[in-house]
């Protein structure tokens, strides 16, 4: 069994230990680590594991081991004396199941009262019968020993400890063989790790002496948690990072000439040091060397030293070398190899992406990330459980975990409405003109610290990243701006998008003398929070400022036909239908005078009022390119749509310039299904709340549709609430329709088709908005596109969060103008004309290259200017211009988009007598050559003189087989590392002064041209996409 042993904590033995060996626990709490703890509980696997953590055997005659149910009421409270011994640093095991569980070692004793072990129950180890009391612990008066409180319990000490759940394999454990009467932080989930009695006892740990200087790696420790938790130690480092301010109040240390290399094995070398004054981090400085004394402690899971006072100093560091960071591609997958760098200066070579920005403005300041370049995605945007097995979407749940990383801001204050920096400090890392986008990429400006605390691992900037005097964020990260400013191209002669437009509401809360409202910072209102009729804005202002934004993206976003979702229901407030999407309609053409907008009425036949929704689906289109055809279509089925909006369909025809019809017709249907906030839970943990109402809106749905509009292209568009690969899809998949995307990849083999989200939620991605279409529908697409505007924005930047900071984010951009992304498709809708295919792009030129005034056989001299050109060539390749045949490398370019660079450089002032060749190249393959000659000098010219040292053939540096000629700075290798490219290099006799036979470059040139011209016979160019 792989148990990983805690390792307990020294204790001096009390008398009465010292005096009987087999001494029994006294009934008291044991944060002195002076008597036997409960170590381990499994609620699921139904175990209990006891541990001595002292030097002696403990006699466990008269102790009880006992559960109490969630109410916090003792089961079967004769059951479970104990007998026997614990001996020092072993272990005792208690199976809380008469039938035993599969897979636990036999046990020391068995609690003989059935099987009723639930995960929100108490496990307690009491001299006698266990007692009834309620809530916290009172060990002063009560005969319990160790009490554990799970979840929900009724009992606890100070707090209740996270439960493992009914898993067999999972448990609560206790972190150090240390009881702290906190079960909260004494405890964390994990893998079960049961031992009984028959196993080896650890040896105790030698006492530390708190004024000798103790190693932050031996405070660290190889495990999850310090060997030394509760000792008073004292130890050194250089300062890494501070936070005066904020929160955090303590600084970073790390041991001095550690890191710069690209892993690091346990014991981690960095350490927080906590000064609850602030004294500490506001008296030093990054790079200072310091020596602190204080109190070792696992903070929230993180190793910590408690400094009060004057128990620290600073200490002259001349001859001591500051520690750097460890940089790695990211960070280590498993736990142990995380622990080893807990405190510590860490710097990433790969790419790192945003995965979160919605916590950053509710929270503390936070950015999800994930390594890699792309965010985190939702599994069942990928995969179906039914249909790929849970498996398939258990390994994204577990690549996921791996991969998430938290940017911290390097301080503990929230920004939730009421705290204190709301009116004092602006928020870390957000900003309207370099946004922090989910999807984009993110890099270190400097090394930052790793971090465990709150369940996560994070990257902590070396100081605070916003204070009262800004928002400073980007000295330590940096956030690539990756806003479209318009939606990607799509073709076709008409397009179609659908549109969440985040419950525009043209009557506010003021209007209904709604009072239930959500406010900013200044108790002013924002948005109505619980009146009825209204979810949008709260008065007049903010509609003012919720209108501009989504005028401005629907605008933007160009298409023909637009479906709209959580528009207001008008009726619902005693108004017309569609007076709200009447003045969105106005508003549009207002704000853009080239626009001709119109909106869908409302069909004669509707659902009864009371059974509408307050929100409801919708159309606008531009009546300069297309009209609709008759009257639009709700379907009232209130057994399938009782909890969610009606489907509205309308077929649509596409008019040029002249108002004439010409193509094809489509219907459109616009959806707005039940969403995953209440309901039944699926059976499975993905597919989210009310899973079984959307399968059957979806089926509704599907035989609806096709049969109003038999033989007729028809989309299927809208929030359908269900990512990509869940169960309505799939129905909808029965009934003939295909996800536009899907269908897009197959055709054109493009996969990152299925790569475009719409939504973000809890860190992960994927899509709720969706566009099927049938077979009919499918054959007028052309493209298809998400208008990435909204989804990757930080909520800080919506409407609904006015004033909620201290910087207004507020503008009249698109940008999180809803929660939702738009979707974009283009339509081919003229089958009698069709749109004729684009010119195929030209044939690329081979490239070429020249050398420019010097032909084959002329003289030349050494330190003459040589130049050359290099046309029609790739983009980020590599030209060089080099002398044979040493070889020397006299100039080397990368190619920029022009394809052209130029060359230039001098002979080698050290070349020999002889033949030579000039040589351009690229990519190490020759483009082109001349043959040149140096003559010998006059004998009388000093600067010929063979006794000048700097002609010395011994000198490394000139040797003549050229091994060594190119400049490692340079990037060149020299020839014996040559690919194979270059054959004079490798062909020539390093006795020969390295001259290049004839079979050298120049045949070599014209060989390889020949091949590049047959490759260059066919080109195949892929369109890339990026993800939204």
């Amino acid at each position: 069994m792989n148990k990983k042993k805690v390792r307990p904590v020294a204790l001096a033995a009390t008398a009465a230990m010292l005096l009987t060996p087999l001494a029994a626990m006294p009934a008291a709490a044991t944060p002195e680590g002076d008597n036997v703890v409960i170590n381990e509980v499994s609620p699921g696997g139904k175990f209990m594991e006891l541990y001595n953590p002292t030097d002696e055997d403990i006699d466990l005659a008269d102790m009880y081991a006992s559960y109490y149910s969630k109410a916090g009421n003792a089961l079967c409270p004769t059951q479970g004396a104990l007998s026997g011994t614990i001996e020092a640093g072993s272990y005792y095991l208690i199976h809380m199941a008469k039938d035993s569980v599969a897979d636990l070692p036999d046990a020391d004793s068995v609690w003989g009262c059935g099987s009723s072990v639930g995960q929100n129950g108490g496990f307690s180890l009491s001299v006698g019968a266990p007692p009834e009391f309620k809530g916290n612990v009172d060990y002063s008066a009560s005969k319990i020993v160790d009490y554990v409180g799970l979840g929900t319990h009724a009992n606890f000490e100070a707090a209740t400890a996270t439960s493992s759940g009914s898993a067999a394999n999972k448990s609560v454990a206790r972190t150090g063989g240390v009881d702290t009467d906190n079960n909260k932080n004494d405890f964390t989930v994990g893998d079960i790790t049961p031992m009984n009695s028959g196993n080896d006892p650890e040896e105790p740990t030698d006492p530390v002496d708190p004024n000798e200087i103790t190693p932050i790696g031996d405070i660290q420790g190889t495990g999850l948690a310090s060997p030394l938790v509760g000792k008073t130690v004292t130890t050194e480092g250089f300062v890494t990072a501070k936070y005066p301010t904020g929160g955090k109040n303590g600084i970073y240390i790390q041991t001095e000439d550690t890191g710069g290399t690209t892993s690091h094995e346990a014991p981690s070398v960095g350490l927080f040091v906590y000064d609850g004054s602030a004294a500490l981090p506001k008296g030093v400085e990054i790079g200072d060397f310091v020596q602190i004394k204080g109190k070792v402690s696992e903070y929230y899971e993180s190793t910590q030293v408690t400094v009060s006072g004057n128990s620290w100093s600073k200490i002259d560091a001349e001859d001591r070398v500051k520690p750097k960071a460890v940089t790695m591609d990211r960070l280590p997958t498993d736990a142990a190899g995380k622990e080893s760098l807990e405190g510590m200066l860490v710097d990433f070579s790969g790419p790192i992406t945003v995965t979160d920005n919605y916590q950053n403005g509710v929270n503390y300041g936070e950015i999800g990330a994930a390594f890699g370049d792309t965010p985190l995605r939702q599994p069942s945007d990928v995969y179906n459980p039914t249909r790929d097995g849970h498996a398939a979407l258990e390994a994204i749940d577990a690549d996921n975990a791996e991969r998430l990383i938290t940017i911290d801001d390097g301080r503990t204050q929230n920004w939730n409405n009421g705290s204190a920096s709301i009116n004092s400090v602006p928020l870390p890392y957000i900003s309207n003109t370099a946004p922090v986008r989910t999807g984009a990429a993110v890099e270190l400006v400097q090394p930052a610290i790793a971090e465990y605390s709150n369940n996560k691992w994070k990257l902590q900037p070396v100081e605070p990243a916003t204070t009262e005097a800004g928002n400073v964020g980007d000295k330590f990260f940096a956030f690539e701006n990756d806003r479209p400013a318009a939606p990607a191209e799509v073709g076709g002669d008409v397009s179609l998008s659908g549109f969440n437009v985040l419950n525009y509401f043209t009557t506010t809360a003021e209007d209904v003398n709604c009072s239930s409202t959500y406010k900013d910072r200044q108790n002013n209102p924002i948005t109505a929070n619980s009146c009825n009729t209204v979810r949008g804005a709260a008065n007049e202002e903010n509609l003012d400022r919720q209108q501009e934004k989504i005028v401005t993206a629907i605008n933007t976003l160009d298409s023909d036909v637009v479906s709209l979702e959580e528009i207001e229901n008008s009726a619902k407030n005693g108004k017309d239908r569609d007076d709200a999407l009447a003045t969105l309609t106005d508003a549009l053409n207002k704000a853009d005078s080239s626009k001709n907008w119109e909106y869908v009425k409302s069909p004669n036949d509707l659902p009864d009022l009371e059974d509408q929704d307050v929100i409801r689906t919708a159309f606008i289109y531009n009546a300069d390119t297309v009209q609709p055809v008759g009257e639009s279509k709700i379907l009232d089925d209130q057994k399938a749509f009782s909890n969610a909006r009606e489907p509205l369909a309308q077929k649509f025809v596409a008019i040029d310039s002249d108002g004439e019809e010409y193509g094809d017709s489509f219907v459109a249907v616009v959806n707005h299904f039940k969403s995953k906030g209440s309901g039944t839970a699926a059976p499975d943990k993905w597919q989210g709340n009310a899973n079984a109402d959307r399968i059957k809106q979806a089926d509704a749905l599907g035989k609806w549709v096709t049969a109003e509009y038999p033989d007729t292209a028809i989309f299927i568009i809208g929030d359908l609430n269900a990512y990509s690969a869940e169960d309505p899809i799939l129905k909808l998949n029965d009934h003939g329709y295909t996800r536009v995307m899907d269908y897009m990849a197959k055709q054109t083999g493009d996969q990152s088709y299925l790569d475009l989200t719409t939504y973000q939620y809890s860190s992960l991605h994927g899509s709720l908005d969706q566009a099927l279409g049938n077979e009919l529908a499918l054959e007028m697409v052309t493209d298809a596109e998400v208008y990435a505007i909204n989804a990757p924005e930080a909520i800080a930047l919506e409407y609904s969060r006015y004033n909620n900071y201290l910087t207004i984010y507020h503008d009249d951009t698109q940008y999180r103008s809803s929660d939702h992304d738009p979707v974009k498709i283009g339509l081919d809708v003229d089958d009698s004309d069709p749109t004729p295919s684009p010119d195929p792009d030209p044939e690329p030129s081979d490239p070429s290259a020249s050398i420019e005034g010097i032909e084959d056989g002329v003289v030349v001299e050494r330190g003459q200017t040589v130049k050359a050109t290099v046309k029609d060539a790739p983009e980020d390749s590599v030209a060089e211009l080099s002398f044979h045949s040493d070889p020397v490398v006299l100039d080397s370019e990368t190619v920029d988009d022009s394809g052209s660079v130029d060359l230039e450089g001098t002979v080698p002032e050290d070349a020999e007598d002889g033949d030579h060749e000039l040589v351009v190249t690229l990519d190490g393959e020759a483009l082109a050559s001349v043959s040149v000659t140096i003559e010998a000098d006059d004998p009388s010219d000093p600067g010929t003189d063979p006794s000048d040292p700097g002609t010395d053939p011994s000198d490394p540096g000139t040797d003549p087989s050229g091994g060594t000629s190119a400049n490692p700075s340079d990037g060149v290798s020299s020839s014996s590392s040559d690919s194979g490219n270059n054959a004079a290099a490798s062909g020539s006799d390093s006795n020969s002064g390295g001259e290049m036979p004839n079979t050298g470059a120049s045949v070599a040139g014209a060989a390889v041209a020949a091949l590049l011209l047959t490759a260059a016979g066919v080109v195949l160019v892929v369109r890339r996409r990026s993800q939204a």
